[in-house]
């Protein structure tokens, strides 16, 4: 449970009720503190009122949550600082997800076992972690001896002579070409620095904007798109060519007459009620602008009657719905049928990271997107059909 006060006021008597143990997420009204102050702020609010009703410390556990690093590298240091508050101040145990830590990065499983030791470090009692992965459990035992939870290095000994090892691979890359290659090589580095400049100079030399949008700009990100599929670029690079996009788009904007600005169609998206997880929303935003769609983006913990009154205002095409969690993605069927109850004629698409196709084809959904590139492709498939 978290600490927002309707969770408090109905979740915590019910554990009460029947003896059992609270999972005490650091998420309060205004959803995950940035700070580790503020997150221990939020728990100390579900200890003070578990306790106020009769629910023993023993059956409390702190969850300071984790945070991608691919978008801000510091919030790897608020969760270790919070954990290490928690076991301070509230002498609590903790428990953490440790995979969200390295979402969008390559080698994740370096990051989240290096994220694991330093979160052991910090105090961290339980992980949600991956046992299968060879790697998180040889930092599990190593860590363990070294916090002294393996005594006498039993475990990490026993497990010496079934260690394995798996080699990398090296992918391979290619080099574009084609018209106004410095344009397209600049999408592709992410070059958000000389962008600008090129395109005023391709402009300059007689280029038109549509031109420069059709033949450089759209066939860029279109390999970016590729190649974050081969997994020859990920997530922070991803972000880099699509904002390097924008920016270009920007310069060419006043060039475009009313008729020649792109417009594929209106795309609506949002996160789900009770879901403040964002950031894969936004990527998803990113690219569909890239592709000539008009995003109206509703932000995050969005209530199914605003998202079916926008939807019909903006007469969008598609309606986007992601979710990060179980616990928010059972929103998304709730505004699949307010939509179609609404008269509301606009696809839906599903996304998030527990959502899977099979879910999406369950609920009724349009399409499924994994990423911001099946994205494109699904809504372009949709208005396509419309």
């Amino acid at each position: 449970m978290n600490g927002e006060e309707k969770s408090l006021a109905t979740l915590l008597p019910l554990a009460h009720r029947f003896g059992a143990a609270v999972l005490c997420l650091a998420v309060g009204d205004e959803g995950i503190p940035q700070s580790a102050e503020g997150r221990l702020h939020v728990l100390k609010k579900i200890v003070k009122r578990a306790e106020g009703i009769g629910i023993p410390r023993h059956h409390l556990i702190c969850d300071c949550l984790t945070l991608t690093v691919s978008a801000q590298q510091k919030r790897a240091e608020a969760t270790l600082q919070a954990i290490r508050m928690v076991k301070e101040e509230l002498k609590l145990p903790t428990v953490l997800g440790v995979s969200n830590i390295s979402y969008g990065l390559p080698e994740r499983s370096l990051i989240n076992a290096t994220f694991l030791s330093m979160a052991m470090a910090s105090g961290l009692d339980a992980a949600i972690m991956n046992p299968g992965d060879p790697r998180m459990m040889e930092t599990v035992r190593a860590a363990s001896v070294l916090t002294v939870r393996d005594r006498d290095s039993k475990e990490f000994v026993k497990s010496h002579l079934q260690k394995k090892r798996s080699g990398g691979r090296s992918e391979k890359k290619s080099t574009p070409e084609g018209e106004g290659e410095k344009i397209y090589q600049a999408v592709l580095s992410g070059n958000r620095e000389e962008i600008a400049t090129l395109v005023e100079t391709a402009l300059a030399s007689g280029k038109t904007a549509l031109e420069i949008n059709n033949a450089m700009l759209i066939p860029a990100i279109q390999e970016v798109g590729r190649k974050y599929d081969r997994k020859e670029i990920f997530l922070p690079q991803m972000i880099l060519a699509a904002e390097t996009m924008q920016q270009a788009f920007r310069v060419l904007e006043p060039y475009f007459g009313g008729s020649e600005i792109p417009s594929a169609g209106n795309v609506l998206l949002c996160t789900v009620k009770g879901d403040v997880h964002d950031i894969g929303k936004n990527i998803v935003g990113l690219f569909l602008k890239n592709h000539g769609f008009r995003v109206i983006d509703l932000g995050k913990d969005v209530p199914v009657d605003d998202i079916v009154r926008k939807a019909k205002e903006t007469r969008a095409d598609v309606v986007g719905l992601s979710a990060l969690m179980t616990t928010t993605m059972i929103q998304m069927p709730h505004v699949i049928e307010a939509l179609r109850n609404s008269g509301c004629r606009a696809k839906v698409i599903v996304g998030g990271a527990v959502v899977t196709k099979s879910y999406a084809e369950e609920i009724g959904a349009d399409g499924y997107a994994k990423d911001g590139v099946a994205a494109v492709e699904m809504v372009k498939e949709l208005v396509g059909k419309k």
